[in-house]
């Protein structure tokens, strides 16, 4: 006898669970940084600790990685003490913060070149918003639709929300995806389908290029993605029109810029130079700037950024 048609999605969803949930616990030890990280606002508020980004694999961490790291609160007001820190949290999510821990703040285990990390704080409320269909740009959707890590989470509850919007995420951008390949790949999803979903987020924002770093995620983790996909497609929405696409992908490249001056204010100086570093990382062009152009880089730096546009290095 054959399953009912409400069966079905059930079935799906249930399996495609099962398959992000196997995987949140495979991960290097970075205990020391969510005790960190932990300590920085109000603990009690913390809801997970995402582990995302290169250095989940071995395949795309590079001398040059360090940690990246979500974290969920309950809310901006619970978890941040100042109503500055509040305040700032609620334009264009997420808030991106930087740390740089001296050599005695962690164990010596923990390794001289694992005293960086890059995070996010935001609040379950607009994590899940932003991936969702209700996203207003591709920040999230991107992030939240590759493989994550889940060294912290305060309940059950906690962990279930991070299984929630990993495959809210990755649901949302499949119809696009759909779009983009064909609807003949839902039947059959194929390893293009994925590296499709895995590249909207990178077409949505104003970024130093990387060169095939859709290629190395996707062969990083190809069995979780093929396993994944293979529930999701069997039960995937129709291709959305390609003008939905490319409304979302222009709105995301304006909200990406505005978030600039943002980043100024929470990842501080070292802004400047995360994104000088990555430049002279990917492409071995050391940039110089002016005295002027470091202190006022929204400013005077627009000349830089150009060229680097008609270089192909910023896409």
């Amino acid at each position: 006898m054959s399953a009912s048609p409400q069966a079905q999605p059930r079935a799906n969803e249930a399996n495609a669970r099962a398959v992000v949930a196997e995987v949140l616990g495979r991960h290097a030890d970075v205990s020391p940084f969510v005790e960190r990280l932990l300590a920085d606002g109000r603990r009690e508020a913390v809801q997970a600790v995402i582990f995302y980004g290169s250095k989940l694999s071995e395949v795309t961490r590079g001398p040059g990685s360090f940690n990246d790291f979500y974290v969920v609160v309950d809310s901006y007001r619970a978890y941040f003490p100042r109503w500055k820190d509040r305040t700032v949290a609620r334009l264009l999510p997420p808030n991106v913060y930087y740390r740089n821990w001296e050599s005695g703040a962690l164990p010596p285990s923990a390794g001289a070149e694992r005293h960086r990390c890059k995070y996010c704080v935001i609040s379950e409320a607009d994590l899940r918003r932003e991936t969702s269909v209700r996203a207003r740009d591709t920040h999230h959707l991107g992030r939240f639709s590759k493989r994550l890590a889940l060294p912290y989470a305060r309940d059950a509850a906690a962990r279930e929300t991070v299984i929630d919007v990993a495959l809210g995420a990755t649901a949302t951008l499949l119809p696009m995806a759909l779009g983009l390949c064909g609807p003949q790949s839902a039947a059959a999803p194929d390893d293009a389908l994925i590296k499709a979903v895995l590249s909207i987020s990178y077409l949505g924002e104003q970024r130093v290029s990387e060169g095939s770093k859709v290629d190395a995620l996707f062969a990083a983790e190809a069995d979780y993605y093929r396993r994944l996909f293979a529930v999701l497609a069997d039960g995937a929405a129709s291709p959305a029109a390609p003008q939905v696409l490319a409304r979302l992908l222009a709105r995301s490249r304006r909200r990406s810029v505005a978030r600039w001056p943002k980043y100024m204010i929470t990842f501080g100086e070292s802004w400047l130079d995360y994104v000088l570093d990555k430049v002279e990382r990917n492409y071995g062009v050391r940039i110089e700037l002016s005295p002027l152009e470091r202190r006022f880089p929204l400013i005077f730096g627009w000349p830089k950024f150009f060229a680097l546009r008609r270089k192909g290095v910023v896409k």
